[in-house]
């Protein structure tokens, strides 16, 4: 039997920092590093009918091409019926009109969607939980343990109530 994505993502959030690159490969989803415009954070293309690629930005930081890849992960599944050959998302996270991968369709709502998206994703609420009730109550310190950015672990935490 197949998973589907959403179990494949359930298996993967059980261990912290979440291994993207192992969640791709399982799902059938190429990913790349490389050297981007300076203003594109990463893409989301569709290859053929079934097969995706996540590009990341290679001159970004490892947390910010994390969290840059589940983002489009995020396009991937909730706004695949959206995407026609892709998007890509600048630093604002915002489609670039005029760019090889720019998409009309994806709106502001659908990036506030997508961020949502790999918050949840890299910083599952249970194990943000578990480690906040057993003591570590540090963003910076959460945010190496999840290898994410303390700014995005400092909007995790007020989400989930627990700054």
């Amino acid at each position: 039997m197949t998973l589907n994505i959403y179990e494949l993502i359930s298996q993967h959030i059980q261990n912290i920092p979440v291994d993207l690159e192992s969640l791709f490969k399982k799902a059938g989803i190429s990913y790349k590093k490389e050297h981007l415009s300076p203003d594109i954070f990463g893409c989301l293309k569709r290859l053929s009918d079934d097969n995706y690629e996540i590009t990341v930005n290679l001159s970004n930081s490892v947390n910010r091409q994390r969290f840059t890849a589940a983002h489009e992960l995020g396009h991937f599944v909730l706004h695949r019926h959206l995407l026609g050959d892709g998007v890509n998302d600048n630093t604002a996270y915002r489609s670039v009109v005029g760019s090889e991968c720019y998409n009309s369709n994806i709106t502001a709502r659908h990036e506030t969607e997508a961020n949502m998206f790999a918050a949840t994703v890299l910083m599952p609420t249970a194990a943000v939980k578990q480690l906040w009730d057993a003591g570590t109550k540090s963003p910076a310190e959460l945010a190496s343990k999840f290898q994410v950015s303390t700014a995005a672990m400092e909007i995790r935490l007020r989400s989930l109530g627990l700054r």
